[in-house]
């Protein structure tokens, strides 16, 4: 089992669980302690798990913001597959929203040799992944720069967007939950993500790994009902796949 398996696997048994002893996941996944011990900080800094003496605590609400820099460590090949997938489905022509965020950051790599779309988008990272390559044509609006997550944010950004009308919005999130939707830990960036989807004529896809799954945090972006598609990874509850295909939202893994 590779790390980042193993590590999905971790968050899998604290999701159901809540709680488990380090002695415990080293015999579940047949690693050392050390290892477990390791995958389990790698963990707590992405904000998934809270350590305790002697283990680990699922950490469902999402109190504080990861820096940009963490969340970009984590679940990389999780991410990279997510950002392929929905950059297939972009139809050529179109104008999309990419919101802020690490995967989004993925979705927009894999559009870099697209000439024939339109990116709008407050994700400042975008611009480093693109390049000075000839590819997207890339609108950004003016606001107030958040360096915690390298995106544009505040009322002359929401002005702006509020006068764009899309045919796709592809959004990333904080957390994803049956009961309260999609939600973010910053309000200011709650605000970008609900003007955009507003805006949005067409489909609203959520590229999530699956750490997302299950988690809340302060501020609600968006309601399920709201959402056509969610792109993930194969380690998605179950239980949560079907609640997500109850209320008629499309599901993709990758």
């Amino acid at each position: 089992m590779i790390p980042a398996e193993r590590q999905a696997s971790i968050e899998n048994y604290l999701r159901k669980e809540g709680y488990a002893q380090v002695e415990e996941l080293s015999r579940l996944l047949d690693v050392s302690p050390i290892t477990i011990r390791r995958d389990l900080d790698l963990l707590e800094k992405t904000g998934l798990v809270e350590r305790s003496h002697g283990g680990a605590r699922f950490r469902n609400f999402l109190h504080r913001e990861s820096l940009y820099e963490e969340k970009g460590r984590a679940h990389q090949e999780e991410k990279a597959a997510i950002g392929q997938k929905i950059a297939s489905l972009i139809q050529p022509g179109e104008t999309i929203f990419i919101n802020s965020g690490s995967t989004t950051r993925y979705v927009a790599a894999a559009l870099r040799d697209r000439k024939d779309i339109r990116i709008i988008t407050n994700n400042i990272t975008i611009l480093q992944v693109l390049g000075a390559g000839d590819g997207p044509e890339v609108i950004l609006p003016g606001g107030f720069y958040r360096h915690q997550s390298q995106c544009l944010v505040g009322e002359e950004t929401l002005e702006f967007l509020r006068r764009v009308f899309v045919d796709r919005a592809v959004i990333g999130t904080d957390g994803l939950s049956l009961e309260n939707g999609l939600t973010s830990p910053v309000a200011q960036e709650a605000a970008v993500t609900r003007t955009m989807v507003e805006q949005c004529q067409g489909e609203v896809i959520v590229g999530a790994d699956s750490s997302k799954m299950g988690r809340i945090s302060h501020f609600k972006t968006v309601e399920l009902g709201r959402v056509d598609l969610v792109v993930t990874d194969g380690f998605l509850d179950a239980s949560l796949r079907a609640g997500l295909e109850r209320i008629g939202v499309k599901i993709e893994t990758v």
